[in-house]
């Protein structure tokens, strides 16, 4: 299967159109988000979104909130992400 993947400010993992995609789903509430999920600045253990950019973008690639509303440009596919902006660096 086709995984993606994503760098930006993180991702909201229980969001409707990305809990289903999220690699580390293992179904029936449980989640696995070892290799499926880092953060160098904080350490959050789970995916986290601080600006909702990256939410935005895994939905772009993934997004299905299995009610009709596929708007993912890549549907077959999975994704995994980390933090890749420190949310506590300020803007130049």
């Amino acid at each position: 299967s086709i995984v993606v993947g994503s760098i930006d400010t993180g991702v909201r993992y229980t969001h409707n159109a990305l809990i289903g995609k999220y690699r580390g789903n293992l179904g029936g509430g449980s989640f696995d988000h070892n290799h499926n999920w880092w953060d160098p600045y904080s350490g959050s253990t789970a995916p986290e979104d601080t600006h909702n950019h990256g939410s935005h973008t895994v939905g772009t690639m993934v997004g299905d909130d299995g009610t009709g509303n596929q708007i993912g440009a890549a549907p077959g596919a999975r994704w995994m992400a980390c933090k890749g902006f420190n949310p506590d660096a300020t803007e130049a």
